[in-house]
């Protein structure tokens, strides 16, 4: 039987609470075709750990009962990495003004699908 949908948001260090699901969600997006990526628990946490850093950061997520289906984040840019920024700097972007807000991240029964690119916002 189907379990009922919900949705949930999780905003900086709030997404700390689904740290877990995201990650083993993340790791079975990627680890289809075209990423073919392993990844790890302690990975995926570490790498997350830039969302909850971020005040601004937002988590929104799609729930089949219990089990995370779906996740989407979105964070400014001032707020990713040096090795994010570093493309937008070079290119003349104020990482004041980019917003990242990647596609959404699925995975329904036997169907998963992945983030192929990003959406940038930028505010002028």
């Amino acid at each position: 039987m189907r379990q009922p949908l919900h949705f949930a948001a999780f905003q900086g260090r709030a997404i700390e609470q689904v740290f877990l699901p995201l990650a083993q969600l993340r790791m079975e997006v990627f680890r289809a075709y075209p990423y073919l990526y392993e990844g790890s628990i302690e990975y995926e946490t570490e790498y997350l750990q830039t969302y909850s850093n971020a005040e601004r950061a937002l988590l929104f997520t799609a729930f089949s009962g219990e089990q995370m289906i779906g996740a989407t984040t979105c964070i400014p840019l001032s707020d990713e990495t040096a090795a994010v920024q570093k493309p937008f700097v070079e290119s003349g972007y104020d990482v004041q003004k980019v917003f990242l807000l990647p596609l959404l991240t699925t995975r329904a029964d036997t169907h998963v699908s992945s983030l192929d690119f990003q959406v940038i916002i930028y505010f002028s």
